[in-house]
């Protein structure tokens, strides 16, 4: 029984026709057209998807994570990138970093979701890791405010009980014994 990945790697040109679908559906998505790309940002968009239609995933890849001021990009664009370095990092086989793009978008767009239409199964199943991590990474944020403020009452409580046993059991009439003085010659 072949699996999705084995499907699309017996099959290049499959892949490449999900690689061009994609694109061509994230410049759907942003309303752009090579004539309208007039940033800087998304002239580096337009080169890395020509550089991921080609098969040049490392070169698109340097370009997405070096060559772009992300600072200037709108929300869109940064959607564009992250999407571009999950495909890039998934068609080398780097799934962590892949997932880690998809986090990295998931913090800019929590709601994001990859379209069943164009996103094959196995960037689907990409996708649906990394809201669950992205999910778990969200509760241990939200569960840790509440484990300090336990934190705090514990460390409060065992320093007031310190406090209340020293004060019982603390002696303050019984003065301390010197030994007597040596004689003098």
């Amino acid at each position: 029984m072949r699996t999705d990945r084995t499907l699309i790697a017996n099959f290049p040109d499959l892949r490449l026709f999900y690689l061009f679908a994609v694109t061509l559906l994230l410049l759907e998505i942003t309303q752009l057209s090579p004539a309208q790309a007039q940033s800087a940002c998304q002239t580096k968009l337009m080169e890395a998807e020509q550089r991921i239609q080609a098969g040049a995933w490392s070169e698109a890849i340097h370009a997405l994570n070096f060559g772009l001021d992300t600072e200037s990009c709108s929300l869109k664009e940064m959607e564009q990138i992250c999407v571009l370095l999950a495909l890039a990092y998934d068609a080398k086989g780097e799934r962590d970093f892949a997932r880690a793009s998809l986090r990295k978008l998931l913090k800019i767009l929590p709601n994001w979701k990859p379209d069943p239409a164009v996103a094959s199964p196995s960037f689907q199943s990409l996708a649906q890791e990394a809201v669950a991590e992205a999910q778990r990474e969200q509760e241990k944020t939200e569960r840790w405010p509440s484990c300090k403020k336990w934190l705090w009452i514990g460390a409060g409580a065992a320093v007031v009980s310190g406090a209340i046993v020293y004060l019982i059991f603390h002696d303050k009439e019984k003065e301390p014994s010197f030994p007597a003085p040596p004689k003098l010659p």
